[in-house]
């Protein structure tokens, strides 16, 4: 039981770090549009 919680602990922390990135590329694109 401890390894499933941990899998979907780790699981979760990556989707962050994803998440995250959509963020930044998101901001990026939004901020290079307006540029134009």
């Amino acid at each position: 039981m401890g390894k499933r919680r941990q899998q979907v602990g780790e699981h979760q922390a990556r989707a962050k770090e994803c998440f995250l990135d959509d963020i930044d590329l998101f901001i990026d694109s939004y901020l290079s549009q307006s540029e134009c």
